[in-house]
């Protein structure tokens, strides 16, 4: 449609690509759905991933034992053991995309390096910050029962949430808005994504400079 029809949070600046002409490698983009625990990172992935006829993949559950231990007593975890966790995400995106499957994958992808981790086999990943207040998130928290996601976490996740640069792939979404709304208005971001080449470079474009906020 004309740029006019669109509502303002759709406009990125890119060229638009119909559903029903992008290319293979276009579907194939790899999205990780990332923010801080109780920011409804799998709830939100697996909408998308239903709406967009792919693959859903929590990161949870790729955390070692050690790991979930440690989170369950409400210890946060450091670099050293997030190290292997997000190679072995990254390794399954890779895998995924080399056989052609389309993911979505959940993963709180925090800092700037554990970002460069997990897209290291796929540059083409976009990522989907699901942002919220404080607050917002600690009265969610409050409600849900989780394995081994201690609340407490909640503190020192955000302390170290590094935000996205313009040079990484990206959208931002306001947790504050309904799934759905949330689910449509980034299908329809990355419906607009230019069309891949084959070795998962935008054609024409430099890596990055995918960043949008859903200006709701």
């Amino acid at each position: 449609p004309p740029a006019a029809q669109l509502p303002p949070f759709a406009a990125t600046g890119h060229r638009r690509v119909h559903p029903a002409t992008m290319g293979v490698q276009s579907d194939l983009v790899p999205v990780v759905v990332m923010g801080a625990c109780g920011a409804g990172k799998s709830r939100i992935g697996q909408a998308l991933a239903d709406r967009l006829g792919r693959k859903f993949l929590d990161g949870d559950d790729f955390h070692p034992k050690a790991n979930k231990e440690k989170m369950a007593i409400g210890t946060p975890l450091d670099d050293d053991d997030r190290a292997p966790w997000l190679e072995t995400i990254a390794c399954e995106i890779g895998a995924r995309l080399e056989r052609g499957e389309a993911v979505v994958f959940a993963c709180s992808a925090l800092k700037r390096r554990y970002r460069e981790v997990l897209c290291s086999r796929a540059p083409s990943t976009v990522f989907v910050h699901l942002s919220g207040s404080e607050e917002l998130i600690c009265e969610r928290l409050r409600g849900r029962s989780h394995e081994f996601m201690d609340p407490r976490l909640l503190a020192s996740q955000l302390a170290v949430l590094e935000p996205l640069q313009q040079d990484e792939r990206f959208v931002i979404a306001d947790i504050s808005r309904t799934p759905e709304d949330i689910v449509s208005c980034v299908t329809q971001e990355l419906m607009a994504l230019p069309l891949e080449s084959k070795g998962g470079q935008s054609a024409g474009k430099a890596p990055g400079s995918l960043g949008h906020c859903l200006a709701f």
